[in-house]
C-alpha cells in the first residue's frame, strides 16, 4: 500500500494551520508525501523504530524550511522547535499507519481484509489530519474556534462516512460467512461415502467474528475522539 497520500494529507492539515497557510500546506504535504514514499519502498526492511526515528527528523526540517522562509534565523529556530513536537505528536498515528500498510501488504491483494486494512489506514490518516486541524490553531490561539475551520470539519465528515462504510462492510461480510452453506468441492458422486468425503467442513467464524467486532470498535473509538475534540473546540 503506496502511504505516499495518507501521509500527504496529513502534511496538509498541519502546514494549512500555519502563518501563510497555502504555501505551508503544500511545503507539508509534499514533504510528508515524499517521506510516506520513503517509508512504503522501506516497508519490508524499515522496523518501527527506524520510522519512529525519522519521523521528530523529517519535522525539524520541514518547520526550519518553512520558519526560514517567513522569518530567516529566528524563523528556523522556531520551526525547528515546532516540527520536531509535531514529528512526537504525529509518531503514534504514524507507527500505526505503518503497520497498517505493513500487515495489508502481507495480506492477498484484493481479499476482504487487505481491503479492511487499506481503511484502517485511511481511518488513522484522516483522524490525525482532523485532530491536527484542531489542536495546531488552538495551541496557538486559546482562543480560536477551529471546529468552524472548513479543513477540520472537511477531514471529520470524511472519517464518519468512511467509519459507517467500514462498520457496514464489516457486519455484511460476517453475515454473509455465516449464511454460507457447506459446498462440495467436486462434482457429485453415484457413491455417497465418498461424496460425504469430498465436502468441505464449515469453517470456525470465530476469528471472523472477534476481527469485525474489533473493527467495529475501532471506529466508534476513532469517531468519539474525534467528536469530542469537535465539541471542545467549538
Amino acid at each position: 500500500m503506496q502511504l505516499a497520500w495518507p501521509f500527504a494529507l496529513i502534511g496538509a492539515a498541519v502546514g494549512a494551520q500555519l502563518p501563510v497557510p497555502f504555501t505551508s500546506g503544500f511545503v507539508m504535504a509534499v514533504v510528508l508525501g515524499v517521506f510516506g514514499a520513503l517509508v512504503t519502498s522501506a516497508l519490508p526492511h524499515a522496523q518501527d523504530w527506524q520510522v519512529a526515528l525519522m519521523s521528530p527528523f523529517v519535522g525539524a526540517a520541514t518547520g526550519a524550511t518553512i520558519g526560514c522562509g517567513l522569518d530567516r534565523f529566528d524563523g528556523a529556530v522556531v520551526g525547528v522547535v515546532g516540527g520536531i513536537g509535531f514529528g512526537l505528536f504525529a509518531l503514534p498515528s504514524l507507527l500505526l499507519i505503518t503497520d497498517g500498510a505493513r500487515r495489508a501488504r502481507k495480506l492477498p491483494a484484493g481479499s476482504p481484509l487487505e481491503r479492511a486494512q487499506r481503511r484502517r489506514v485511511w481511518l488513522l490518516s484522516l483522524s490525525t489530519s482532523a485532530l491536527a486541524a484542531l489542536i495546531v490553531p488552538a495551541l496557538t490561539n486559546p482562543w480560536s474556534h477551529p471546529a468552524e475551520a472548513p479543513f477540520a470539519q472537511l477531514t471529520a465528515t470524511a472519517l464518519m462516512i468512511l467509519a459507517m462504510f467500514d462498520a457496514t462492510s464489516w457486519i455484511a461480510l460476517t453475515t454473509q460467512a455465516h449464511s454460507r452453506p457447506a459446498t462440495p468441492d467436486g462434482p457429485p458422486s453415484a457413491n455417497p461415502y465418498r461424496e460425504m468425503q469430498v465436502k468441505t467442513p464449515k469453517p470456525d467464524h470465530r476469528m471472523l467474528a472477534v476481527l469485525a467486532a474489533e473493527s467495529l470498535l475501532y471506529d466508534a473509538l476513532i469517531v468519539a475522539v474525534v467528536a469530542s475534540a469537535l465539541l471542545v473546540s467549538r
